[in-house]
């Protein structure tokens, strides 16, 4: 998959999808964090092991989720 930018909140991303299936997400080159779905009976749950917040990590997770459709 090619990368791709989403707009969250009138700020843009890119988005870089992982050979092991993460996101890997920066913002205007600077490296911001890698999310990582977990697919579960609830649907997908995205987590980080980096500096942001769960509520951030969601969201950005749902506008990777409505690129992907």
């Amino acid at each position: 998959m090619e990368p791709f930018e989403i707009n969250l909140d009138g700020k843009l991303l890119n988005v870089i999808l992982n050979e092991d299936g993460s996101y890997l997400i920066h913002d205007s080159n600077a490296k911001l964090g890698t999310l990582i779905p977990e697919v579960n009976d609830l649907g997908v749950q995205w987590t980080t092991l980096d500096q942001l917040t769960p509520d951030y990590v969601r969201q950005i997770g749902e506008l990777i989720e409505e690129h992907d459709l």
